[in-house]
């Protein structure tokens, strides 16, 4: 979960390819084809609460490798392509293969960025905690 929820924070902090324009969570959430879990309904199922307290540390700074920097994610059949739509493979993680562009393709802001990201996570009665897809 950590890791899905980092390639969701990196995807409002980068500025590249189909991600640019991207600067809030719901943005991020909503963007056509980009969230399984909208695209099935699961995402607005109850979070549990051990979700919700892997969101926030997700929000709140906490990168683990493979995805620290990573962009996209997929869970192939076989084994992990080297490149998915011309980005390099970090690495596999469990069933899950990690990507990142090059430092030439994108700039991802430094971690000075958390609180704004804290700022953007919407919370409240009838809305979705917004990190509760990662």
């Amino acid at each position: 979960m950590i890791l899905v929820g980092n390639v969701g924070i990196n995807r409002i902090r980068a500025n590249c390819s189909d991600l640019k324009g991207l600067r809030t969570i719901p943005q991020m959430i909503y963007q056509p084809h980009a969230i399984e879990a909208v695209i099935h309904g699961y995402f607005y199922l109850e979070p549990r609460d051990r979700e919700r307290r892997l969101a926030r540390r997700t929000i709140n700074g906490e990168r683990q490798w493979p995805a620290k920097f990573s962009l996209w994610y997929f869970r192939p059949q076989g084994d992990c392509p080297p490149k998915w739509y011309n980005q390099p493979l970090v690495a596999r993680y469990k069933k899950h293969c990690f990507y990142q562009p090059t430092g030439e393709e994108t700039r991802i802001s430094s971690a000075a960025d958390v609180q704004s990201i804290q700022k953007l996570a919407p919370e409240g009665p009838g809305r979705a905690f917004a990190s509760d897809a990662f």
